[in-house]
């Protein structure tokens, strides 16, 4: 008896090229639609299970959407942090309900669009990989996925090029695939004016150096994240930029770009998604703290709360909220919330000065 699969249709390239796939491959295809976002329309999906000759369901979840993912990003960004809302979303809502509609169904199995792999090993464990494809690997934006979870998911794109799935998925769609945004309820891409207009706004505040001089007045420490240069509208002479938000006293740190280098930070929230934290390896381990690029080697030290990270060389930092995850190879061992490390930031750089 064929295996039954419910794929997430997107009414785009990559979910019509999953459940072509998955045809081709024996199963029992069944489509749905998650309503996520305000405006959200299901006739191009439901056009694509046309084309494909599957059945399709909507399932409306724009309440618990709001409820899990848009409020705690305003709320984050007022709290001078840096989201991943993608990372939320993929634990709490879009994979959840994908298999909530399964089991409504009867349905073992669900499967997306990512750009990802897992495998199970001898001893029944799941593991996350990286994508095949480098410019697509998704699995940064998997990292709080459960054993559960990735036990009931397919990837089929994981081992695929996207020029491959273009071919497979263009015949099924309504019209020629746009680039993802990168934040799906951010269509401008502002996050800041979103957050803003969502009840988000902070009070206006001052610019300080780090030694907390005063430099001048900001609109507010959700209009900025760290790393930021445009938008300051303040004469340094130089090249500056934000190096740290300092929401208790309302104020943003502006210094150079040499203020920005670390050589360490602070993860916590830690979720052990492929490896035990007993199986982690001591060395071989790499760091990503935003989705692209290939990974820098790190040295680790956990405690109780989290995990301190040492870099051979100095890295720009990063927003506090961003996500951090740490592979062996292609394979996600763990992931965790990056934290404030103001302190360190300043008291390395000077070091660094020195050397």
């Amino acid at each position: 008896m064929k295996k039954s699969v419910l794929v997430g249709l997107s009414g785009g390239v990559d979910s019509a090229a999953v459940a072509k796939i998955l045809l081709d491959q024996g199963y029992r295809v069944f489509g749905t639609y998650l309503a996520l976002c305000p405006g959200a329309d299901p006739e191009r999906a439901r056009l694509v299970a046309a084309r494909l000759g599957i059945p399709f369901s909507v399932v409306d979840r724009r309440k618990a959407f709001e409820k899990k993912v848009i409020r705690p990003f305003v709320e984050t960004y007022r709290e001078g942090k840096t989201p991943n809302p993608c990372v939320e979303c993929n634990r709490h809502v879009k994979i959840a309900y994908l298999l909530a509609e399964a089991d409504r169904l009867g349905i073992p199995l669900v499967a997306t669009g990512h750009y990802a792999e897992i495998k199970r090993t001898e001893s029944g464990r799941m593991e996350l990989y990286k994508g095949k494809d480098k410019n697509k690997d998704q699995s940064y934006f998997l990292w709080k996925l459960t054993q559960k979870q990735l036990s009931r998911i397919l990837f089929p794109l994981g081992d695929r090029e996207k020029k491959e799935i273009r071919l497979l998925g263009e015949p099924f769609v309504s019209e020629k695939e746009k680039e993802s945004m990168e934040i799906c309820f951010i269509p401008d891409g502002d996050a800041q004016g979103f957050v803003s207009a969502n009840g988000g706004a902070t009070e206006p505040g001052n610019f300080v150096d780090a030694q907390g001089n005063v430099l001048g007045r900001h609109k507010g420490i959700s209009h900025y994240t760290i790393g930021q240069r445009r938008g300051l509208n303040i004469a340094m002479g130089q090249r500056v930029f934000v190096t740290a938000l300092r929401p208790e006293k309302g104020e943003v740190v502006i210094g150079t770009e040499d203020e920005l280098l670390i050589t360490s930070l602070r993860v916590e929230q830690l979720h052990y998604v492929s490896a035990l934290r007993r199986d982690i390896p001591k060395t071989g381990v790499t760091f990503k703290g935003r989705n692209r690029g290939a990974g820098e080697p790190c040295k680790l030290t956990f405690d109780r709360s989290g995990v301190t990270v040492k870099f051979d060389n100095p890295l720009r930092r990063f927003a506090p909220g961003q996500s951090a995850c740490f592979y062996e190879g292609g394979c996600l061992l763990f992931g965790g919330v990056i934290c404030e490390e103001e302190k360190l930031l300043f008291s390395e750089q000077k070091d660094m000065c020195k050397a």
